[in-house]
């Protein structure tokens, strides 16, 4: 079986961040290709130059997934703010009679309030299914919600599990330390066994800051994962790795072989899929404006998508990001002009 990792890294502080992943990752996985895909690949995937929002950030993991299932038999994901502190096999391998998408744990307080979805966080996740990644995506692209800003990726994941869309297994449910931020509400002390680390009796295999924004300083991690972490890129260090841009080579080579093909393919399916704007699902503690929706496919994609007859459609122009409404008027009331700016790495409104 062949195996590849891989991160979604836009912007300096991300990439900083996944460098640090990646140097954790190789010194545990060196034989298994890792790649970072930053700024270099937004015109192949998003198929425009940059960056207009975070939700789009977010979701294009779902179609670089997909794209990496055409090459490799198992595909595993890693947000780019995660740190390795031991070999994590599991999500590497599939086990004979075992599901094919591994999903990992998240914190029993962020539910959405919707305490019935799987606890899922998006941010590590395994799959030698390639219709995963694309069922993934085509959910992702296929509907518009009032506008809230990120998450909305791991929210359609958590309904997609709750669904049984695809066969998966939640992983700490089943075995310990594959914790994902999880192991906050895990009781007892942090300790350092060795090279290992445990929270209580439970062992810690990564470590995942979460969230959007600025990250804090390492200085910030429990005293055993600094250790552990430390460690980790000290090996790495001695192992001479080479530039991430150096093996993302193979990326770009596989981008240029198979990327018409993958094009078409896509811009197919985005035509074909039904598209609805969605009014009933509610997120604690985000009051979205009325009457306004967004998708989280990039406007490069978004642009082929026919409109269905009864919505209007606004592309923002220095976003720039398609916004969705049931009039042509709510589109340009003064409330949008709060969406029309550059991306930055600051919360969306």
């Amino acid at each position: 079986m062949t195996v590849a990792a891989f991160t979604i890294a836009y912007g300096k502080e991300a990439v900083a961040s996944a460098r640090l992943l990646r140097a954790t990752f190789k010194a545990l996985h060196p034989d298994v290709p890792f790649f970072v895909v930053d700024e270099a690949c937004w015109p192949f995937f998003a198929r425009q130059p940059k960056a207009a929002h975070a939700g789009e950030i977010a979701s294009l993991r779902a179609l670089a997934g997909y794209f990496l299932a055409l090459c490799f038999d198992r595909v595993v994901y890693f947000d780019a703010d995660i740190l390795l502190l031991s070999p994590v096999p599991r999500l590497l391998e599939q086990r004979e009679g075992e599901a094919p998408v591994l999903l990992t744990h998240d914190k029993e307080s962020f539910n959405y309030s919707l305490p019935e979805l799987p606890r899922v966080n998006a941010g590590v996740l395994a799959s030698s299914q390639t219709d995963f990644w694309l069922l993934w995506a085509t959910t992702l692209y296929s509907n518009a919600l009032r506008v809230v800003g990120g998450f909305f990726d791991q929210f359609a994941l958590r309904l997609l599990a709750h669904r049984n869309a695809f066969p998966y297994l939640l992983l700490p449910e089943h075995e310990a330390g594959y914790h994902n931020i999880g192991y906050l509400e895990v009781p007892g002390v942090w300790r350092r066994e060795g090279e290992a680390v445990f929270k209580g009796t439970s062992p810690v295999l990564l470590w995942h800051w979460a969230g959007y924004g600025k990250k804090p300083s390492p200085a910030y991690l429990p005293d055993p994962v600094r250790a552990v972490a430390s460690v980790r890129l000290e090996q790495a260090r001695t192992m001479s790795l080479p530039p991430y841009e150096e093996e993302n080579r193979s990326l770009h080579a596989a981008i240029a072989a198979h990327g018409a093909t993958f094009h078409a393919f896509i811009e197919r399916e985005l035509q074909a899929l039904p598209f609805a704007c969605i009014d009933d699902i509610r997120f604690a503690n985000r009051n979205p404006p009325p009457g306004l929706f967004a998708c989280d496919a990039p406007a490069g994609w978004e642009a082929l998508r026919p409109v269905p007859p009864h919505l209007h459609r606004r592309l923002l122009p220095n976003a720039p990001r398609y916004l969705y409404a049931l009039s042509e008027e709510r589109l340009h009331e003064p409330d949008v002009e709060a969406y029309d700016r550059p991306f930055s790495n600051t919360k969306s409104p």
